[in-house]
Parts: structure tokens; C-alpha cells; sequence
């Protein structure tokens, strides 16, 4: 109780609590300054990944669709080499049944050739002669056997199909292969919600930080009023004191006045004789 009606050591008091004030609001501030930095890189991750997220799901939507068509075009490959296979077994059975020693689809190509040259060419009347018995032998070969010509334009026609399916098929498996690239962005999708999940729980930990030192900041101002208030009775009660002991002194210094003037007085009345402190104060009074 005496310490604390003491001025000296409430003073003191005072003094230390606006500097530990001072250090609980720059640790209060340095919180909500790093909770607000972290607010704001958790909020443009978030929205880089949003982004990143929607190429993905559209890379994944193209990857399904891609994957659906190269299915199907292997798929209709199998179909056609099975296909091909039954009309290669029948094309070598017709080889066989009409002693064909080669490929006939040869034959009607130089059969055009040579069609071509006579009807292009000015050739002799011996060289046109040599060149239309080759063509009869050729026709002999395949021209005339329609079911052999039927079979092998069934087999060259299914062979170029699936030629061209495989290219198609090839194309689309490169595609695929630059979109599966693409979706490693996914991988990078996940690392980043990982490092926001952290960064949220760092901003948690920097907002009840922030909180802590709000609370202890508020609870130190709230002492630092009251031991303010109290300096300030402290001061009303000294000049109270100080008022009311000027004022005593003041009213002991005129009953003595008056006292002295009395018997200043009385001595006029009995004609005894003044000294020059009578005379000053008998002035006064």
C-alpha cells in the first residue's frame, strides 16, 4: 500500500508500463502484418491453381475423348485384320487353284502401263504388236479371272484401310502422349495445396499470435490507465494537501495579527509607549 501511494515508484511504474506497451504493439502489428502477407499469397495460389485445375480437367476430358478414339480405331484395325486374314487365305487358295505364280495386283499395273504407252506413244507396227501380246499374257494372268482380280482388289482395299486407320491411330496416340504431359500440371496441383494448407496453418498461428498480444496489449493499457488515474488522485490529493496547509498557515498568521493587534491596541489605550514593530503592526491591522 505505501509503494503504491509512493509517486516515485507509481511514476516508475508507469514509465515501465508504456514501454512494455510499446513492445506488445509492434509484436501485435509484426503478427497481423504477417497474417495479412500470408492472406494475400494464399489467395493468389489459390487462384493459380484454380486455373491450373481447369486446364487440367479439360486436358483429362480430351485425354478420356482421345483415349475412346484411339480405342476405337484399334479396335476396328483388329476387326479389319481379321478381316484380311480370312481374304488372304481365300486369295491363296485361288493362287492355288489357278497355279498363279505372282501377285496379280502387279500385272494390272503394268497391264495400265502398257495400255498407256500404246495409246500415248507412236510405236512401230512391231513394237505395238510385242507390246499388245504382252498385255494378252498379262490379262491371261489376271485380267481374265474375276474372282482372282475380286479377291486381291478386296485384300489391297483392306490392307490400305488399315494403313490408313494405323496412321490415324498413331496421330492419335501422339496427341495423347502431349496431353498426358500436360497433366503432370496435376502433380504440381497437389504440391501446391499442400504449401497452401501450410500457409494456412502458419496465418492461423500468426492470427492468435496477433490475438495473444492484442489481449495482453489491452489488458497492460487497461493497468496503465488505472495507475494514470491513480497518479492523478495522487496529484489532486498533494494539492488538496498543499492548498489546505497554506490556508491553515494563513489563518494561524491572521489570528496572531490579530492578537498582536490587540494588545497594540491596548497599549494605545493605556498610553504605554510603542515599539516600531507595534507601529508595522498596527499598520497592518
Amino acid at each position: 500500500m505505501e509503494q503504491e501511494n509512493n509517486p516515485g515508484n507509481l511514476k516508475q511504474e508507469v514509465i515501465q508500463l508504456k514501454k512494455e506497451l510499446d513492445t506488445l504493439n509492434k509484436e501485435k502489428e509484426t503478427w497481423f502484418q504477417k497474417k495479412e502477407s500470408l492472406k494475400k499469397v494464399i489467395q493468389e495460389k489459390i487462384q493459380i491453381v484454380r486455373k491450373e485445375k481447369q486446364t487440367t480437367d479439360q486436358s483429362f476430358q480430351q485425354v478420356r475423348q482421345l483415349q475412346q478414339e484411339r480405342n476405337k480405331l484399334n479396335s476396328e484395325v483388329k476387326q479389319l485384320i481379321n478381316k484380311i486374314k480370312t481374304v488372304q487365305e481365300k486369295k491363296k487358295s485361288l493362287f492355288s487353284k489357278y497355279h498363279i505364280k505372282r501377285d496379280p495386283s502387279s500385272s494390272i499395273k503394268s497391264i495400265e502401263q502398257l495400255e498407256t504407252k500404246i495409246e500415248t506413244e507412236a510405236l512401230k507396227p512391231k513394237e505395238e504388236k510385242k507390246v499388245m501380246d504382252k498385255i494378252k499374257e498379262l490379262k491371261k494372268i489376271y485380267g481374265q479371272k474375276g474372282e482372282v482380280s475380286a479377291v486381291v482388289e478386296e485384300a489391297n482395299k483392306l490392307s490400305k484401310e488399315i494403313e490408313e486407320k494405323r496412321k490415324l491411330a498413331d496421330e492419335v496416340h501422339k496427341k495423347l502422349q502431349e496431353q498426358r504431359k500436360q497433366q503432370n500440371n496435376f502433380n504440381h496441383i497437389i504440391e501446391s495445396s499442400k504449401e497452401i494448407l501450410q500457409l494456412k496453418t502458419e496465418q492461423e498461428t500468426a492470427f492468435n499470435k496477433f490475438i495473444e498480444y492484442k489481449q495482453m496489449f489491452t489488458k497492460a493499457n487497461q493497468i496503465l490507465r488505472e495507475k494514470l488515474q491513480a497518479m492523478n488522485n495522487m496529484q489532486k490529493q498533494f494539492l488538496q494537501r498543499r492548498n489546505d496547509k497554506k490556508l491553515k498557515k494563513q489563518l494561524q498568521e491572521q489570528e496572531q495579527l490579530k492578537e498582536k493587534t490587540r494588545q497594540v491596541e491596548e497599549k494605545i489605550k493605556t498610553k504605554k509607549k510603542l515599539t516600531n514593530e507595534d507601529l508595522l503592526i498596527f499598520q497592518q491591522g
